[in-house]
């Protein structure tokens, strides 16, 4: 099956040199309008304003890619530069989806987990359902494995607050389950609290 049929996909941009500046602004409106896109969520790194995302869930991923062989494009691309320098960009089938709730908590907690050579997709969604019961705090997640590595998932976690975080990743039963789950993989994360 080629990827382009897969339907329910969140692209996930990541950005460096991130600026919220007209140019974004801008770029961002363009991208929520285009055609298969349903939602979008942007914004700065929690705590460090250099580095942002973009999360745009799309219809199916032909809606992304038609976007990508269009006219407009290379001069989208281009613009980029006046507010970014995109560093990765992704496409996962999120479960559950939409993952509206996560993406539009008061802080959502974005992880994209590399599994280690000797680690099994297996192995590491076991232990993910095992944390699964250890954060009762969590106001709605989803996860997927990423399209184009499928050694990479993304971890979606909403939080009602900072504070709810820090006091669930305290508790002792995370931190083990944390620690398991830290000789699995290598993880990327950050905190944002989105707009649309």
């Amino acid at each position: 099956m080629s990827h382009d049929t897969i339907a329910d996909v969140t692209e996930i941009v990541r950005f460096s040199e991130f600026k919220s500046n007209e140019a974004e602004a801008e770029a961002f409106a363009l991208v929520k309008k285009l055609d298969g896109c349903l939602r979008s969520y942007h914004g700065p790194q929690s705590g460090e304003s250099s580095s942002g995302v973009w999360v745009h869930e799309w219809q199916t991923l032909a809606d992304h890619t038609a976007f990508q062989k269009s006219t407009i494009y290379p001069s989208f691309i281009a613009g980029v530069g006046d507010f970014a320098k995109i560093d990765s960009l992704v496409h996962v089938q999120l479960k559950p989806y939409p993952a509206a709730r996560a993406f539009g908590a008061p802080l959502t907690e974005l992880t994209v987990a590399t599994l280690k050579p000797t680690t099994t997709a297996a192995q590491f969604e076991a232990a993910l359902a095992e944390a699964a019961g250890s954060f009762p705090q969590i106001g709605a997640s989803a996860r997927g494995v990423v399209l184009e590595n499928d050694r990479q998932y993304v971890l979606v976690n909403g939080w009602d607050s900072a504070e709810a975080r820090r006091q669930a990743l305290a508790t002792s039963a995370v931190q083990e389950i944390s620690k398991k789950i830290g000789e699995l993989a290598d993880f990327q994360v950050g905190q944002y609290t989105f707009v649309q």
